[in-house]
């Protein structure tokens, strides 16, 4: 077998495990995967109250405040840039025809130049990345606010001033990720070269809400709060076991939810040919495509559950500082991320954003087995699923921070610094610290990564 069909092999074998059917959150039992966790955050179906007088009407809001959340995380968390699988070294040949190095440098880190590896050679490699997530949108996943409003609906023609009660929650959201990305370059010719990028990922999500219902009127069945036989009836809302007393009722107004769990396994695998169309002494240019195979379980946001296709162009100046620049084009299809896992509003997929992709920066070489690397890596996502800090004010005029949704465009910027050493022919060390620097989408400040490859 060649080394250019064992690369190709290693790309085939993950996709005999797509992931074609989708599974959404039941609404009557516990769903353990964790596209769920938000759903499912107060219970399958929503948020109910134990009361047997009244069915307490805050499950709708319970389902649709948090949505917005599922979505941002499964969008964000399936376009996350890879250690590049493009910059391997490349060659030439001496009069011995014994391959050397022809690159002035180790290339770049995050992103890729334009040359191509070079025909019958191979590079292969590992990097790993820890991503701790802390913010979304600008706003701070370990603590933000949200109200559950409750539905309103008439009752004999007139609204009940029970409906102007709410709960106020307090969220916090812990999201980790292990990624470990195995890739391989192999050159089919002098300007051609294909690759393949394996991520083995590892996803913590846990979430904690503390509510606290707000009561705008006490007393709500009647002035007495008993029944026709003097019997206590309590309020109509309410957390925990139907209270006995005036005292159970006031204080029953504060409870706790926990939800979430791990995944682990392979991730979306990307496929890229690359073909170099202007070849000169110092600069090259080239044009590609990379395609991100729907290999991972979306279901426990370790993918994206659909296909993604990017084009892209690269042009790269060869010297001892070596700048390069990288633009293309992410188009995705539809996901259960972008739509409803519930399955009970809509269909269950809808299109994930479609992104702007840039890059751009240099690599130097400081010796003849050291290059440094800094680099802008970003995407303009279009027309994304989004979170605000809005106003939501109350029955008595009172203004409260609380969690908004809308649509629109974002940019999500890193600049990536790190160096490559060649520790013994081939042999690449690589290490680089990424930090972002605006806040839209799904933030982790700081990305370290450290990498090994060998070329051949």
């Amino acid at each position: 077998m060649t080394k250019s069909r064992a690369v190709l092999l290693l790309a085939v074998l993950p996709g005999l495990a797509l992931h074609l059917a989708a599974q959404t959150c039941s609404n009557t039992t516990t769903t353990n995967t964790l596209v769920c966790t938000f759903p499912q955050l107060f219970g399958p179906g929503g948020l109910t109250l134990n009361q047997p007088n009244h069915k307490a009407h805050f499950k709708t809001a319970s389902l649709t405040t948090f949505s917005p959340l599922t979505t941002s995380i499964g969008e964000e968390l399936s376009n996350l840039p890879l250690g590049s699988a493009g910059s391997a070294v490349t060659f030439s040949f001496t009069p011995e025809h014994v391959p050397v190095p022809s690159e002035d440098s180790l290339g770049p880190i995050l992103t890729e130049r334009a040359q191509v590896i070079g025909r019958n050679h191979v590079d292969v490699g590992v990097a790993y990345q820890y991503f701790d997530f802390g913010g979304i949108d600008g706003l701070q996943l370990r603590r933000f606010p949200a109200i559950l409003e409750h539905s309103v609906f008439e009752v004999n023609g007139m609204t009940p001033d029970y409906e102007n009660d709410y709960i106020s929650t307090q969220n916090s959201v812990g999201l980790h990720l292990n990624q470990t990305v195995f890739y391989g370059v192999a050159g089919l010719g002098n300007r051609l070269d294909v690759s393949v990028q394996i991520p083995i990922e590892q996803v913590h999500l846990h979430v904690i809400s503390t509510d606290h219902i707000v009561r705008t009127v006490q007393c709500e069945y009647d002035a007495s709060c008993t029944d026709a036989s003097g019997a206590y009836m309590g309020e109509y809302h309410y957390f925990g076991p139907l209270p006995t007393s005036p005292a159970q009722a006031l204080a029953a107004v504060n409870a706790a939810f926990t939800n979430g769990g791990s995944a682990n396994g392979i991730g979306d695998v990307i496929l890229r040919a690359k073909g170099e169309i202007l070849k000169g002494e110092k600069t090259a240019a080239s044009v590609g495509i990379a395609f991100r195979v729907p290999s991972g379980d979306a279901n426990s946001f370790l993918g994206s559950g659909t296909l993604g296709v990017a084009p892209f162009g690269a042009f790269t100046y060869r010297g001892r500082v070596s700048p390069h620049i990288r633009g293309g084009y992410q188009w995705n299809g539809s996901s259960i991320l972008a739509g409803d896992p519930t399955g009970t509003t809509g269909p269950a997929k809808a299109s994930l954003p479609p992104a702007i992709l840039y890059s751009g920066g240099a690599d130097i070489r400081v010796l003849d087995r050291l290059t440094i690397d800094a680099d802008l890596i970003g995407e303009r996502v279009l027309g994304a699923s989004r979170l605000a800090l809005g106003t939501y004010v109350d029955y008595f005029q009172n203004p409260l921070p609380n969690i908004q949704s809308f649509i629109g465009d974002y940019s999500s910027d890193s600049i990536g610094v790190g160096a490559k050493v060649r520790l013994a022919r081939e042999l690449v060390l690589t290490g680089n610290v990424a930090t972002r620097v605006d806040s839209g989408g799904l933030v982790a400040r700081v990305v370290p990564l450290v990498g090994l490859s060998y070329a051949f």
